[in-house]
């Protein structure tokens, strides 16, 4: 747990290419590791809560957190099209 709040795309190109290599990799007949990808996020902040979150939920467009200090906070949907 921490205190910041991260928000990944799946729908780009190198994400859906990653999760079709999961589905059909078979660890058992493999004579190599699954091979890793990592995906930056989209969106980091810490300025939400100043203490652990325990929880973020996703409701339209709206992201609820909840700290361990039982604290819950609403903000909107991250949109990087609206910053242009």
């Amino acid at each position: 747990m921490d205190h910041m709040i991260m928000i990944w795309n799946f729908d780009s190109k190198v994400a859906k290419l990653a999760i079709k290599a999961a589905d059909v990799f078979q660890l058992q007949h493999s004579k190599t590791p699954f091979p890793t990808t990592t995906l930056a996020p989209i969106y980091v902040t810490r300025d939400i809560h100043s203490n652990y979150i325990d929880c973020v939920r996703w409701y339209g467009d709206f992201i609820f957190s909840k700290s361990c200090e039982h604290e819950i906070k609403v903000f909107a949907r991250y949109d990087p099209q609206k910053l242009l």
